[in-house]
């Protein structure tokens, strides 16, 4: 039985399976599913609850929701955003500017960081800074999302006008 337990607790102290073990694994007929950690689900429960402060307007109270989930998780990008949106409204552009550029660090393929980032530039009247983020948007954005590219070339119009 200690046997046992403790070839449980070895097997259980492993890092996660990456994602090409896991496919091989799934196309060999196995089955794969990860236990979420409750803080996971708790971080994920609070973004809910953050979002919908944004869209009551309650950006204060959007800040602290995020800030406590980046306090559990440093590098969760969409807090981050999340709580960008929420300063830029809040006209505190210089957190804002923060919080969206640390988003662009974690993930810097997500592109809606950059436009985010790029919104705050032009309220600051920094439209070569914007430009330029629009143009790194416009170079990461997927070909499917054909509307997503519309809108950033309009706004990269709106300056150049």
């Amino acid at each position: 039985m200690p046997r046992k337990l403790l070839s449980l607790l070895r097997r259980s102290r492993r890092k996660e399976p990456s994602v090409e073990e896991i496919v091989a694994h799934v196309e060999r007929g196995g089955s794969y599913m990860r236990v979420v950690p409750q803080e996971e689900v708790d971080a994920e429960s609070m973004i809910e609850q953050a979002s919908r402060h944004l869209e009551m307007k309650q950006y204060e109270r959007a800040v602290e929701v995020l800030s406590k989930v980046l306090g559990m998780f440093p590098n969760h990008f969409g807090a981050y955003i999340n709580r960008g949106i929420a300063y830029k409204f809040l006209d505190r552009k210089d957190k804002a500017i923060e919080d969206f550029s640390r988003a662009v660090r974690i993930n810097p393929s997500y592109y809606p960081a950059h436009v985010n980032l790029a919104a705050v530039y032009i309220d600051m009247g920094k439209k070569e800074e914007a430009l330029r983020l629009y143009r790194k948007a416009l170079s990461i954005i997927p070909a499917n999302k054909q509307s997503d590219i519309k809108e950033v070339k309009r706004l990269m119009d709106r300056i150049l006008k």
